[in-house]
């Protein structure tokens, strides 16, 4: 699970921000399976990762990047 970590943090460095199905089609997966979403949910809560529109999590704009707050 932690280099799945390493490696969603370095696409989104590489790539900058990105939807979460950009994310996780880039590790092969078709759908959101629960175990990339608890390693984006620990990201976040470490505060590594974040959306870029906080207010509205559910939007169909919704990206994820690195944190500023680093």
């Amino acid at each position: 699970m932690e280099s799945m970590k390493e490696e969603i943090l370095e696409l989104l460095a590489d790539r900058g921000a990105l939807p979460m199905r950009d994310i996780y089609t880039a590790f092969g997966y078709s759908t959101y399976t629960s175990g990339f979403r608890r390693c984006v949910y620990e990201l976040m809560e470490d505060g590594r990762v974040e959306y870029v529109y906080p207010e509205t999590p559910r939007s169909c704009r919704q990206r994820l990047r690195l944190s500023i707050r680093r």
